[in-house]
């Protein structure tokens, strides 16, 4: 009997502009005018340092790659940013539904600082028992069988008793399958078909409710 049910942030519960902007965009400007340098050449340095770390739990910290660059003001960047966080817009309408019969958690790649924006949005952490950040709370940047397991363990749970949804397929969909989760790919692009695959939550509620 399935008592809980796991969300990944970006990309399934949260649009990912916000993310996209800051880190190509408004990072390599920062540095750009710090080092007083054209922003493609900002761009090509910075996203080769990106590429360095790409294995490294504290990549989605901003407040690392501002002390890594040498910039400054972390925080005044994401509040002047903060009002291009997005959710979907069935985000919302769903989590009402399923919060009044399941357990709702998130297990997410943002790092605190950005996640805690995020869950500002349209009240959203209000839905949600527990809030894993992999990178806070793991020390890690990838989801494996090993946080699942870990996880399990927290809530107490067996694997038959919880689904995670998400947009990546190894993160999201091969690693909890397997330590025996059942899981959905949220394909918002339409571009996957299969029993496991979702192309919007209310699909995942007509499947639940």
């Amino acid at each position: 009997m399935i008592k809980v049910i796991s969300f990944d942030l970006d990309g399934t519960l949260a649009e990912e502009e916000f993310d996209t902007i800051i880190w190509f965009e408004e990072i390599p400007k920062l540095y750009a005018k710090k080092y007083k340098i054209p922003i493609k050449k900002a761009k090509k340095f910075v996203f080769a340092e990106y590429n360095k770390f790409r294995h490294d739990h504290r990549w989605t910290d901003v407040g690392f790659w501002f002390e890594h660059f040498e910039l400054e003001n972390w925080q005044k960047l994401l509040d002047d940013l903060k009002h291009k966080i997005r959710l979907f817009p069935d985000t919302i309408p769903v989590l009402k539904e399923l919060n009044k019969k399941y357990e709702l958690i998130i297990i997410t790649s943002s790092e605190k600082k950005f996640l805690e924006l995020k869950l500002d949005a349209e009240n959203l952490r209000n839905y949600f028992e527990y809030i894993f950040s992999m990178p806070t709370d793991f020390r890690q940047l990838r989801k494996d069988e090993t946080v699942y397991l870990k996880i399990l363990d927290k809530l107490k749970i067996k694997p038959d008793e919880i689904i995670h949804i998400g947009d990546n397929e190894g993160f999201d969909y091969k690693a909890p399958k397997k330590v025996g989760i059942k899981a959905y790919i949220l394909d918002r692009k339409k571009e996957r078909k299969g029993s496991h695959v979702i192309h919007d939550l209310y699909q995942l509620k007509e499947k639940l409710l």
